[in-house]
């Protein structure tokens, strides 16, 4: 499957850049790139573009959650207004799926806002707005300001690929 994702390529010079681990097990990235890595059960991403031309990029790759998952994903992720949302889409993609998605979705956002925010945020500063199966994508709005990048309101897009039946790759350039 073709992915949708445009994984933006920099120049030969950075091609062989050591990543670091900052101390929330964070990649550090080479002064002027920001980047993303992310794996699951057999893939793996990475994507990296140059600062300042973008604030963030994340990307994340999840397994599919089962349905006895769904309440704790609640839980954690997504509140009831969201739920309810991605319940009642109908479609090509599973249940299972699309709350994949949506979690998805939130870590690749919070993985592009973290070098700009500076730490740790709950999935409830993030609101699902959109799903767009035909497109593959996303549209989520911020509902606090988490740094002058990050403000209240903003709307940020993100984008997702089926790797394989029960597998996902989410991804998010702001």
């Amino acid at each position: 499957m073709a992915a949708r994702a445009a994984l933006l390529a920099i120049d030969a010079t950075y091609a062989e850049v050591n990543v670091g681990i900052g101390p929330a097990r964070e990649p550090v990235w080479r002064l002027g790139i920001i980047g993303s890595i992310s794996h699951a059960r057999g893939f793996a991403a990475a994507v990296a573009v140059r600062r300042p031309v973008y604030t963030g990029v994340g990307i994340y790759v999840e397994d599919v959650v089962a349905a006895d998952s769904h309440a704790a994903l609640r839980a954690i992720a997504l509140n009831e207004c969201e739920f309810d949302y991605v319940r009642r889409m109908t479609g090509s993609l599973t249940l299972d799926t699309l709350l994949t998605i949506a979690f998805s979705a939130k870590e690749s956002l919070f993985k592009a806002a973290y070098p700009s925010v500076g730490r740790y945020f709950d999935f409830s500063a993030a609101q699902l707005l959109k799903i767009d199966i035909d497109a593959g994508t996303l549209a989520i709005t911020l509902t606090e300001s988490l740094s002058a990048d990050f403000e209240r309101g903003r709307i940020c897009c993100a984008g997702f690929e089926l790797l394989a039946s029960d597998v996902v790759l989410t991804h998010c350039v702001v």
